[in-house]
């Protein structure tokens, strides 16, 4: 109070508060981005989707670009080849599971193959027997 100059108005509601020049700050940066999102409709074409959530963040906190994924595993298993879920690999490294679409079993029987000869054990794979037989892993 002592260094505030004769005739200075001091507003003890909001003591502590931005400053002046910190609202006008404030007020310039959503102003800008206010400009920057009609910008951002006036270019865009019919149809398209505009993400309006990261326009406001500011660019260092922005989300970095999502790397492409690799590619996935083969949903659906090749035809003829029948498909064991809810599997898991034994010591021997046979599998066991439940078996469907195969002409030797009825579907959801429980099965357990000979050891693995071929293929990786994960899921959306085709495995080889060391019989020859093969199973795609679901």
């Amino acid at each position: 109070l002592k260094a505030a100059k004769p005739g200075t108005t001091i507003n003890l509601f909001n003591f502590g508060g931005p400053s002046k020049a910190q609202q006008e700050e404030e007020a310039r940066k959503k102003a800008e981005a206010a400009a920057k999102a009609e910008e951002a409709l006036k270019k865009a074409k019919p149809g398209i989707t505009i993400n309006l959530f990261d326009m406001f963040q500011p660019k260092a906190a922005a989300k970095p670009s999502a790397q492409k994924a690799p590619p996935k595993k083969a949903v659906r298993a090749p035809r003829g080849i029948p498909v064991i879920t809810d599997w898991r690999v034994n010591r021997d490294k046979s599998v066991t599971g439940y078996i469907v679409g195969s002409p030797n079993f009825e579907d959801g029987t429980s099965v357990t193959t000979s050891s693995i000869a071929t293929g990786e054990f994960e899921e959306g794979n085709v495995v080889t027997t060391s019989s020859g037989s093969k199973y795609f892993l679901g």
